[in-house]
């Protein structure tokens, strides 16, 4: 972990402004190979729809089965291609916390899971257990998120943090 801190001298008030600049190591993002999709979002089914009427498929049908869907296919993927293109996509996902562990997983699911059931029924005991769950899913996460903490922590980062600090103060 890289850190920069400085501070401004006041301008106006006798306030000053403190400026820190943190460089993480351990967050790392890792690009999702390039995927090929169609973009439906802008997806104009009217458009769709004359663009289809107005096809041979519909004006004038083949006569025998072969034909039509092999006109049916070809004319599909051509509107297709045209009101939905397909554009190449790429995902950056987060690397994972490295507290986040099998056990975090499985208990985020069931809490999930209760959440669920609590919303499709709305009873009182289903919204007890979700809480109670939930309550135990935050205490876990706490728990294993201060113990990293501590084991990344080194003698000598805390006392680069305190000189750091005590020389801001």
């Amino acid at each position: 972990m890289q850190t920069q801190v400085t501070v401004e001298p006041p301008l106006v008030s006798d306030h000053s402004v403190i400026t820190a600049t943190i460089k993480l190591d351990d967050v790392v993002w890792s690009v999702a190979p390039t995927t090929v999709r169609s973009s439906w979002r802008l997806f104009d089914i009217d458009a769709f729809k004359n663009d289809l009427l107005s096809t041979v498929l519909f004006v004038k049908p083949p006569g025998n089965c072969e034909n039509f869907f092999a006109l049916y296919d070809s004319m599909l993927k051509s509107l297709l291609d045209k009101h939905a293109p397909l554009k190449p996509t790429a995902t950056g996902r987060r690397q994972s916390a490295l507290w986040f562990n099998a056990e975090c997983r499985q208990i985020k699911a069931k809490t999930r899971r209760l959440e669920e059931i609590f919303c499709s029924t709305r009873c009182d005991d289903a919204q007890h257990r979700w809480r109670e769950q939930f309550t135990l899913q935050r205490s876990t996460f706490q728990k294993l998120y201060a113990t990293a903490a501590r084991r990344s922590t080194t003698a000598r980062t805390r006392k680069t943090l305190w000189r750091r600090l005590n020389a801001l103060l």
